[in-house]
C-alpha cells in the first residue's frame, strides 16, 4: 500500500507540473514554434498560424493576408516585431501578415533571425544549396553570395525549423543531411562558407535534422533517421571546435530526433518516441518520457513542445534536475 501510495504521488505530481493545450479543432501539427511576450505562436502543416495563451489555457487563429497556401508551415520566427512564417512545399514562400516573398521551385528548411539580419536554407536547385538572407526583418530577401555546391542527394531536413541558426547580424550556420552530412559556417553575411563533414550514415531519410549550441565552438547536433525511429545509433554529435571534430555521446538520446535546444545548462531533444535531456553538454542523455513530438521552445519558466494531437505540451523547468 505505501509503495502504491508513493507511485501515485508522484504520478500526480508530474501531471500538475504538465500542462496541455489543444489549439485547433481539426487534425494537425506544429513543427515550427516561438514565444513573443505571455504568447506561445505555432505553424502547421495545414497552412495556419495559432497564437497560444497558456496562462488562459485557449488559442486564436492569426490569418494571413497571402492566399498562397498550398505546401506545410515548417518554421514561424518574430525579427524586430515581425513575424515571418516560412512555408515549405514544391514552392517555398515566406509570409508576413501582410504579403509574401516567393521562392519559387525551392523546398525550404529553416530560418533564423538575429534583430533585423535573417538566414533562410532550402535544398538544392540546380547543383548548389539555396541560401538567402536578409537585413530588414524579412521584407526584403536575397541571394547569398557565396555559392555552396552540393554534393549529391544533400539537402536539408525541414523537420522543425532549427537546423539553421543566425548567430549574429553578419554569421549564419546550417546543417545539411540526406547523401552528405554536413556544417556550414560563414562570418560575412553568407559571403563564404567554411564546411566541416558530421559522421551521420548517408541516405535520403538520415543525418542531423535539428541544432543548437552552447557557445559558437560548443555545438550539439541530433538527428538520425526518420524511417527508423528507435534506432540509437547515430542519433546525435557533439563537436567543442565549433564542428572540425566530431564525438558521439557516452548516452544517447533513445531514438531518432527532430528537435534540440539549449536553456540555462540544459540541452533538451525530441522526437517520435520521447523526450530526452542533458545536463553535461550533450555527453549523457535522460529519458523523460515515450511520448511523440516534433518541436521545442522555452516559453517563460516551460519547456514548451508540439504534439501530433493538435496540441503543445509544456513542462515545469524544475523537472528537469
Amino acid at each position: 500500500m505505501r509503495v502504491f501510495l508513493f507511485l501515485s504521488i508522484c504520478f500526480l505530481s508530474l501531471k500538475a507540473s504538465s500542462q496541455e493545450i489543444l489549439f485547433s479543432t481539426e487534425k494537425c501539427h506544429a513543427r515550427g514554434i516561438v514565444t513573443k511576450g505571455d504568447f506561445i505562436y505555432i505553424a502547421t502543416n495545414t497552412a495556419k498560424v495559432f497564437r497560444i495563451n497558456p496562462k488562459k489555457g485557449k488559442s486564436k487563429e492569426i490569418y494571413l493576408k497571402s492566399s498562397n497556401k498550398s505546401g506545410e508551415f515548417r518554421d514561424i520566427e518574430f525579427s524586430n516585431g515581425r513575424l515571418s512564417v516560412m512555408e515549405s512545399g514544391e514552392h517555398g514562400f515566406v509570409h508576413q501578415l501582410n504579403g509574401h516573398t516567393d521562392f519559387s521551385k525551392v523546398f525550404l528548411d529553416g530560418m533564423s533571425f538575429y534583430k533585423k539580419t535573417g538566414f533562410l536554407m532550402g535544398d538544392q536547385v540546380n547543383g548548389f544549396l539555396s541560401l538567402y538572407y536578409t537585413t530588414d526583418s524579412g521584407l526584403n530577401w536575397k541571394p547569398c553570395e557565396g555559392k555552396i555546391k552540393a554534393e549529391e542527394n544533400e539537402n536539408g531536413f525541414a523537420a522543425s525549423g532549427t537546423t539553421v541558426h543566425c548567430l549574429n547580424d553578419s554569421s549564419f550556420i546550417f546543417v545539411s543531411g540526406g547523401g552528405a552530412s554536413n556544417l556550414y559556417k560563414s562570418t560575412d553575411i553568407g559571403k563564404t562558407w567554411n564546411k566541416f563533414p558530421i559522421p551521420f550514415p548517408h541516405s535520403e531519410s538520415s543525418g542531423p535534422f535539428s541544432l543548437a549550441y552552447k557557445t559558437e565552438n560548443e555545438i550539439v547536433v541530433v538527428g538520425g533517421d526518420y524511417t527508423k525511429p528507435n534506432d540509437t545509433t547515430s542519433t546525435c554529435y557533439i563537436s567543442i571546435n565549433g564542428g572540425k571534430d566530431w564525438i558521439s555521446p557516452t548516452s544517447s538520446p533513445r531514438g531518432y530526433r527532430s528537435c534540440v535546444i539549449f536553456h540555462k545548462g540544459v540541452f533538451f531533444t525530441c522526437g517520435t518516441n520521447g523526450l530526452d535531456y542533458s545536463l553535461d553538454s550533450g555527453m549523457n542523455w535522460k529519458s523523460f518520457n515515450k511520448n511523440s513530438y516534433f518541436a521545442l521552445e522555452i516559453h517563460k519558466d516551460k519547456l514548451t513542445a508540439t504534439t501530433p494531437n493538435s496540441s503543445i505540451e509544456l513542462f515545469d523547468l524544475e523537472l528537469f534536475k
